[in-house]
């Protein structure tokens, strides 16, 4: 006689909370949903709870460090949520469909949220969001309570520049604020009317697809900073075509101005490592400011406009085929 194994998802129970074990080594845990699937119960969690930071099972004493994909999701009866200093992630899709949520305390120390971490969350209207963010993925907290009440603009979350919401007028020219350390996924994606974008030298990072169809974008300014700025890049299926999978950062944007004030690390899904500006025929104008020491491969490969350009003497160093075809 064969009888069916029965497997538990989590690892382990303990005061009511499910885990993982992300390392025994390192004795890390992340809270996790009951059973095999996060559809398998519902209302596991309900009321206020506070997730604890540290959970003692089998002798042994492990710290909580993230919270898994669909941890929390359609538990109805959640209502509020503290969040300890030990998480540094909340995963894709956490608290999917908790619709009576109300509040959520993130503590300092939490770095990343992700994509849909929050979707139909509607009644969440309280979420503190502390400086320790610095990356918030697609549609985290677009369908909470919280980003409804937000104002049509550049929406911040925290020190991230979350996004643009509403309807952009015509021409539009935005200046991100000082402080700013990033500019999450598809943060301006579809708006077309953006013309002229500045971004202070605070921002370090840049999500993928953030300027997806933003067709109007001809001046870019990144001003100087100590840190290098790391770019996303554009694999969003903008047109139904495979052709614009993996393309770099700005490759809906017809640039025609650029400042570029600092060094930048970049990455182009399936591309061949070509940088943001490659290929930006319409380029007509570049300013290198003295916050550049590196230039990368293809810097402004194909870049056919480009008449003049000047290289401060802080650069030391110019990647391959960096004027290629210019």
């Amino acid at each position: 006689v064969l009888l069916p194994l029965l497997v538990n998802a989590h690892d382990l129970e303990v005061n009511g909370f499910y885990f993982n074990i992300v390392s025994d080594a390192d004795l890390t845990v992340e809270v996790t949903h009951k059973g095999n699937s996060h559809v398998e119960y519902s209302n596991e969690y309900s009321g206020a709870i506070d997730i604890p930071e540290m959970v003692t099972y089998a002798s042994k004493t492990y710290r909580v460090i993230a919270i898994d994909d669909y941890a929390f999701s359609q538990c109805r009866n959640l209502k509020s949520v503290f969040i300890p200093k030990s998480v540094d992630e909340i995963r894709s899709y956490a608290f999917n469909e908790c619709i009576y949520l109300d509040s959520i305390f993130i503590s300092e120390g939490v770095s990343k949220i992700g994509y849909n971490a929050f979707r139909n969350c509607s009644k969440l209207v309280f979420i503190s969001i502390p400086e320790s963010v610095t990356e918030i993925d697609s549609y985290a907290l677009n369908t909470t309570g919280w980003y409804k009440k937000q104002t049509d603009g550049v929406v911040y979350a925290g020190n991230v520049l979350y996004k643009y919401k509403g309807t952009m007028p015509l021409d539009a020219a935005i200046e991100i604020k000082e402080g700013t350390i990033s500019i999450s996924q598809s943060a301006f994606f579809d708006c077309s009317n953006l013309a002229s974008l500045t971004i202070p030298g605070s921002v370090v990072s840049i999500g993928n697809y953030a300027f997806g169809g933003c067709t109007s974008l001809r001046e870019l300014t990144l001003k100087d900073g100590n840190d290098t700025l790391s770019l996303g890049y554009n694999n969003y299926n903008w047109n139904s075509s495979s052709d614009n999978q993996g393309e770099s950062l700005f490759y809906h944007c017809p640039l025609e101005r650029i400042y570029l004030g600092r060094n930048l690390k970049y990455e182009t899904g399936a591309q061949y490592g070509f940088s943001p500006f490659y290929n930006k025929s319409e380029l007509i104008s570049v300013t290198i400011g003295d916050g550049v020491c590196s230039m990368g491969d293809y810097a402004f490969s194909n870049c056919s406009s480009i008449s003049t350009i000047k290289i401060p003497d802080r650069v030391i160093e110019l990647g391959d085929y960096a004027f290629c075809n210019c």
